[in-house]
């Protein structure tokens, strides 16, 4: 740094090793801070004038990022759902996905015609979003979209499916699928709504309608505002009622 500031290597390593030092419980600010950097590192590969060392560089941040998104994520999934605390455990797994947002959209508007290195962000970002699909409850209509823009050049890709689905407005208001009050609406669902045709008639069109309307909408705050206090006094109703909100899972029907 001291030698070449612009140097490309020294810039993106400094933030590197000191955001793989951060501490489980910093990891939201940390994602933030290199995320925040890292548009303009890519955007920066511009002036590098060897086209090798453009490839070089290129790989090595994406290859870098990705997988720190991923080690961040895998850290704070084990620490706080081992303690349930599923609310922080889902704000750092949205920060770190932001790391793969950056990335996908710094490549996609700097290097437009390396279609290669585009689609395998896409890949690793789908990768990312199936794996804690349950923190995202438009997870599939996202995974769906990569897969989309992948397939234009490349046909036989075919994305991984989300881990999870269902209850997807829960899901985006309280920010996973595996979280009490969400366990308690999935047993409503599974052992009071699906015993009946009407019950199941109605599940049925809240799968085909409540995806579009968290992946239009599910990310504001208004959406939260209307949602929440509908879901909290149905949750407490039904633990009132007996129905339990300890882990669970889905029953098959």
């Amino acid at each position: 740094m001291e030698a070449d500031p612009n140097n490309w290597e020294a810039n993106f390593f400094q933030q590197y090793y000191k955001t793989c030092q951060c501490r489980i419980i910093d990891i939201s600010s940390a994602a933030n801070s290199f995320s925040d950097a890292l548009l303009f590192q890519i955007v920066a590969l511009l002036a590098i004038t060897s086209k090798e060392e453009v490839e070089e560089a290129k790989k090595t941040i994406c290859s870098y990022s990705i997988n720190l998104a991923n080690t961040m994520a895998k850290a704070a999934y084990e620490q706080y759902t081992r303690d349930n605390l599923f609310d922080i455990c889902s704000d750092r797994i949205h920060k770190c996905n932001r790391i793969l947002i950056i990335i996908d959209s710094a490549i996609d508007s700097t290097f437009k015609d390396d279609i290669a290195t585009q689609n395998w962000v896409k890949k690793e970002h789908a990768n990312y979003l199936s794996q804690y699909a349950k923190f995202f409850g438009n997870a599939q209509s996202l995974i769906d979209d990569l897969e989309n823009n992948v397939r234009k050049t490349d046909s036989s890709y075919s994305a991984p499916k989300a881990e999870s689905s269902g209850c997807y407005i829960a899901t985006a208001v309280y920010g996973s699928y595996d979280c009490p009050q969400v366990w308690t609406l999935r047993r409503y669902r599974d052992h009071t709504l699906a015993e009946t045709w009407y019950g199941r008639a109605f599940i049925q069109t809240y799968y085909a309608i409540s995806p579009t309307l968290v992946k239009w909408f599910g990310e504001t705050q208004w959406f939260m505002n209307m949602w929440k206090p509908t879901l909290d006094t149905m949750v407490r109703q039904l633990n009132e009622e007996g129905i339990a909100d300890t882990p669970y899972q889905d029953k098959k029907w």
